[in-house]
């Protein structure tokens, strides 16, 4: 069972209320910091119990009412969409870790959160492991040609990170010619970069020398002890790293926000994935999801309605 023992400054989501039955049964202040500091949480409109002890509410989908709990994966290496916080490396804090419980409450049942490897997302869903994979990953089409559906809930779109004061002088994706750029593996990243060295070739200029790390903070670490010369991210993980105030980085260069995080289901789970839309359309709509994003720095004008 997940428990999030995150930073006592983070302010509780903000639930204003509407007009259905369905949204006054949300109606209470602070839902998801309940969930964080343990405070029980009386549920109404109960569908009956379920085998995990929890109230599972009207409209959980029965793949969550029956079990009593809401599992995603996530890969928790993005801040601060998902990470570890300083002093607990077993529970992770962050943007999407609040929608996940946030999604749980509505539904009466517990969250679950499972960490996993970017690169073992996807395979942990087709498998099983879990129902949904929450964890800022792009609504790319080979990932939706197959097996998955997900429902979109940001905009978004890759930054290219440097050290401060851009000692490269980097300011476009030209750029990198030449130089050595450190990117997560299994991400669409490698393949950006890919598709780059053949205009790069086609016009004359060396290619881009392409790091792949497990993880995005072994791929940042790179440009830190000077093994790489940029940092192709995520938008929101170059955001918190320009401000967290840890290590001295700078945004050289953000490409345009035509990219959308989703959050991936099964197909075959079509209950699930109705659910999750309708929960995520009114997280956009009561104005939770907009209060996570200002607690975590990020920008409110990426929000989705799906």
């Amino acid at each position: 069972m997940y428990l999030d023992q995150s930073q006592n400054s983070r302010a509780p989501l903000s639930a204003t209320g509407g007009a259905s039955t369905r949204r006054g049964r949300r109606r209470w202040a602070g839902a998801v910091l309940a969930l964080a500091t343990g405070v029980a949480v009386a549920a109404c409109g109960s569908a009956g119990p379920s085998p995990g002890g929890s109230q599972a509410k009207e409209g959980a989908p029965a793949l969550v009412a029956e079990k009593g709990k809401f599992v995603a994966c996530v890969d928790p290496t993005v801040p601060p969409m998902e990470f570890f916080g300083e002093n607990d490396s077993r529970n992770p804090i962050g943007f999407d870790i609040d929608m996940i419980k946030a999604v749980a409450d509505a539904w009466g049942v517990e969250p679950d959160v499972k960490v996993s490897s970017f690169t073992g997302l996807l395979p942990a869903l087709g498998g099983g492991t879990c129902d949904v994979v929450w964890s800022a990953i792009f609504m790319l089409p080979e990932r939706l040609q197959g097996e998955f559906d997900a429902v979109p809930y940001l905009n978004s779109g890759p930054v290219i990170l440097v050290k401060g004061g851009n000692p490269e002088g980097i300011s476009s994706p030209e750029d990198l010619s030449g130089k050595t750029v450190a990117v997560q593996s299994g991400t669409n990243f490698p393949g950006m970069l890919a598709d780059l060295n053949k205009e790069l070739e086609k016009n004359g200029k060396a290619p881009a020398k392409v790091q792949e790390y497990s993880g995005a903070n072994e791929a940042a670490q790179q440009v830190v002890i000077g093994r790489a010369a940029a940092f192709l991210a995520l938008d929101a993980d170059g955001s918190s790293r320009t401000q967290n105030g840890t290590q001295d980085w700078e945004i050289a260069y953000t490409y345009p926000k035509e990219l959308q995080y989703g959050v991936f289901y099964r197909k075959t789970d079509t209950e699930l994935g109705e659910a999750l839309r309708t929960e995520i359309k009114t997280l956009v709509e009561d104005g939770q999801m907009k209060a996570a994003l200002e607690r975590w720095k990020l920008p409110t004008d990426a929000l989705v309605t799906p």
